[in-house]
């Protein structure tokens, strides 16, 4: 049997202190949450709406946690609070279980202070509150809860736990053979038997269960997601790059650079608590580690791009390892052991500081600010009539807004798009495939707006600027199929007529940014008839390479020409922003664009456009 767990005002309110620190968190941290829990909202969006599990009521499992989708769409359906509220207040009930869990776990095996500390450190660690609504942070509070119950000799209150973490998300049923090992480990073969089978009595119906209930919503028991991310760690456009052993390289350089951090006090905490786990045989505490070991390898094997949601599994290792090492200096005897304990005392401090300075800037930021952005671009797509498609390559947040069809250019929810495409890091041709009316691309987006677009010609040949939706991050270009009337504030995409009129029109990088612009050489000068009565807003975005260079703006009326602006541009300087007017005129004019440059060098005009508003 399990030592009886120590008892003392102390630990019990510093237990009641955890409950304090995890609704502030919760209370901070609100219902901001990241662009993939949102694919996983959309379609509980749906199970609530009585559609099943579909994305725009079509059937295409392409979220990895549809255990979640379901949670949410059916409390949604029975109490409509909103899904992201749904979302963040199992996160809040995920992130308190798992501390008092590790509380629970510390008092059973010895490091009754240790099992606090490391529940105050998975409250405030901002890869937890950061994915807040996602699934990993929730299957890991099941699992430190499966934990506790183990310690505890409640083992078919572990099975249960287990089987939420493994429907929760599938990876996360490795920590099932991680505690039935610590058990075999601290217990003996013969003692651990009984515990494990009676938590697998439990586990195996619940998942069996949830298995036959997917079956029978989604057809498939294997998401596409799972497919379609390994295409994307072997793309060739090296966005993904960190996958397979480059992941374990990957995650090896985060603990090198953040170890010359504060960070650095938590892995000296970790290391010494791993080395007392063995020694000291605190077997779940332990395995706890060991779990986050394991899961960072099976990434490693599954072959999937690293997300930093995937990889809280270690790092919540890590943080049990720095509560185990924390306990480690209530076991220490001698004159030395007053100063050990002040010293480990003071370094919590320093962990908790960090951990408290880093909630207070993650609650006065804005959060992601792609899901305000991304909101405009599915206002803009509602302006279309219904049933108009919009593709996109991030479409969490835009498919949960969206009451369009929204098409996945990366494929994890639209099977219609060829994953061998995404591998060879042809995106233009997923675009072909899919033939979307309407096409945003983020800006920021580097080689993967440059593979959407592809040829240049072909893209502008087929599609027209729609608008600019600009002032977030990033900035979204918005594109429709050019024989679609236009609804947005683009009047006359310049950029699509310079394009047809020979112009030499590339895909650009300036700076953080990147998209398709005109490209003027020295003293080229470049012209587009305006007509009588033309009015509203010049706009475009301005760059230079190699050297200094003017462009110059110029307006003829019946034949004379001016200048309506020049400005001067720094190479390799950020994209520069300009909106002049244009008042209305009774005779046709003629807009130009020069470029004053010294021979070789060159003027980007990037998406020149008028603006009816």
């Amino acid at each position: 049997m399990s030592p009886r767990p120590p008892r003392s005002p102390a630990l019990h309110a510093a237990t009641l202190a955890l409950v304090a620190v995890a609704v502030a968190v919760a209370l901070a941290a609100g219902t901001r949450s990241y662009d993939d829990a949102y694919i996983t909202y959309a379609y509980a969006r749906s199970v609530s709406a009585g559609e099943g599990l579909t994305w725009h009521g079509r059937p295409v499992l392409g979220t990895s946690s549809p255990f979640l989708a379901v949670a949410l769409g059916g409390l949604e359906r029975a109490i409509p609070l909103g899904i992201p509220i749904w979302g963040a207040l199992l996160s809040a009930l995920a992130g308190l279980g798992g501390a008092l869990a590790l509380a629970g776990l510390g008092r059973r095996e010895g490091w009754a202070w240790g099992g606090i500390a490391a529940g105050l450190f998975w409250l405030l660690w901002p890869g937890r509150y950061g994915h807040g609504g996602g699934e990993m942070a929730m299957a890991i509070g099941a699992v430190a809860g499966a934990a506790w119950a183990f310690a505890a000799e409640r083992p078919k209150t572990a099975g249960a736990l287990l089987a939420l973490a493994a429907c929760l998300r599938a990876e996360a049923g490795l920590a099932a053979l991680v505690l039935a090992g610590a058990l075999v480990a601290r217990d003996g073969l013969r003692r651990a038997v009984p515990a494990i089978a009676r938590a697998a009595l439990v586990a195996a119906p619940l998942v069996a269960l949830w298995a036959a209930a997917l079956w029978r919503l989604a057809g498939t028991l294997l998401p596409r997601t799972l497919e379609a991310k390994r295409a994307q760690a072997a793309s060739e456009l090296g966005v993904w790059s960190a996958a397979g052993w480059r992941l374990l390289a990957d995650e090896g350089a985060w603990l090198a650079g953040a170890a010359t951090s504060v960070l650095g006090v938590l892995f000296a905490l970790s290391a010494l608590g791993l080395f007392v786990a063995a020694r000291r045989r605190h077997a779940l505490g332990g395995a706890l580690g060991i779990w986050g070991i394991g899961h960072l390898v099976l990434l490693a094997a599954l072959g999937v791009p690293k997300y930093t949601w995937y990889v809280e599994p270690f790092r919540f290792g890590l943080l049990v390892a720095a509560g185990l090492g924390v306990g480690a200096a209530s076991l220490l005897e001698g004159r030395s052991a007053r100063r050990a304990r002040l010293t480990v005392a003071a370094l919590v401090l320093v962990l908790v500081g960090y951990g408290v300075a880093e909630l207070v800037g993650f609650a006065g930021s804005p959060g992601d600010t792609r899901r305000e952005i991304y909101l405009r671009v599915a206002e803009a797509a509602d302006d279309y009539p219904s049933g108009t498609t919009l593709a996109a390559y991030e479409v969490g947040y835009l498919g949960f807004a969206s009451r369009q069809p929204v098409l996945d250019l990366l494929g994890l929810v639209t099977p219609e798009a060829p994953l061998d495409a995404v591998r060879r890091g042809d995106l233009a041709a997923v675009r072909r495939r899919l033939d979307p009316d309407l096409v945003a691309l983020p800006l920021s987006g580097g080689s993967l707006v440059g593979s959407t677009i592809g040829d240049p010609a072909e893209f502008l040949a087929t599609y027209a600027l729609d608008r600019l939706l600009l002032g977030g991050e990033p900035n979204v270009a918005l594109f429709r199929r050019a024989s679609l009337p236009g609804r947005g504030p683009v009047a006359r995409d310049l950029l699509h007529e310079l394009a047809a009129d020979g112009g030499r029109v590339e895909y650009r990088a300036q700076g953080a940014e990147s998209g398709l612009a005109l490209r003027l050489g020295a003293e080229e000068r470049r012209t587009l008839p305006l007509g009588a009565g033309s009015r509203g807003r010049l706009v475009l975005a301005l760059g230079s390479e190699a050297v200094e260079a003017e462009l110059a703006v110029e307006l003829e009326v019946a034949g004379e020409p001016g200048r309506l602006a020049a400005f001067e541009l720094e190479p390799g300087a950020p994209w520069r922003l300009e909106a002049l007017p244009l008042e209305p005129d009774d005779l046709p004019r003629t807009l130009a664009f020069r470029c004053a440059a010294e021979p070789g060098a060159s003027c980007l005009v990037g998406l020149p456009y008028l603006a009816s508003r």
